[in-house]
């Protein structure tokens, strides 16, 4: 009997969450889905906004005898990004890691991981090496912008409202010559979202994590 009533108490507290999920999902969509697309003004003065705030707190937390973590500043990187555009249904990072069977034993392969993100979604844990547009970030280790997610036969989707996405390669030092630790993925619920300003302040969003 006891057994029976956890059984149905964690199927009721699942349908909640499901429920709590898509109520909060659809919210999203009302809110943002007519919201209008930036011009290319607005964007670069919340870029240069987003990298004053940036300063001003690492400034803050880093000290002589401390250093910000990777992990920490790709958490405060993308919470900021994503909390100053409201079109954005993705913001985060998919960090290179080694495979690792289900022995806990590394199998010499390598794997894009989800690392810090900011969403109203849960992430696709993995990414192959070449697959997507992360994966394709990674493999040619260059700025990847699609407008139109439709007309790209190698996407991986986890979700039904991005339309675009821009992904830049986050290397091991500025240099652009090492090989790539991570990547940063920006999606948008608008098609034809990106263009030369994003991959502008992205990148020097992501120079954060170089210093």
């Amino acid at each position: 009997m006891l057994r029976s009533l956890v059984g149905s108490e964690m199927c009721i507290r699942d349908r909640y969450q499901r429920r709590v999920h898509g109520e909060y999902l659809q919210k999203f969509k009302r809110e943002d889905m007519e919201a209008h697309l930036p011009s290319k003004l607005e964007k670069e003065q919340k870029y240069v906004q987003m990298i004053e705030q940036l300063q001003k707190f690492f400034k803050k937390y880093e000290k002589d005898s401390t250093k910000l973590g990777f992990s920490a500043k790709m958490t405060s990187i993308a919470s900021v990004l994503k909390n100053n555009f409201s079109d954005l249904m993705f913001v985060g990072f998919y960090v290179v890691e080694d495979v690792v069977n289900q022995n806990r034993e590394t199998t010499g392969d390598k794997i894009l991981e989800i690392g810090p993100y900011q969403s109203v979604i849960l992430a696709t844990p993995f990414i192959n090496y070449g697959k997507g547009v992360c994966g394709t970030c990674w493999a040619t280790k260059q700025v990847q912008i699609v407008n139109d997610i439709s007309t790209c036969d190698n996407y991986i989707a986890c979700d039904e409202e991005t339309k675009s996405e821009v992904v830049i390669p986050v290397f091991y030092d500025s240099t652009a010559t090492s090989e790539v630790r991570a990547v940063f993925d920006v999606d948008s619920i608008h098609k034809d979202r990106f263009d030369e300003i994003d991959e502008k302040y992205i990148q020097e969003l992501v120079n954060f994590l170089y210093d």
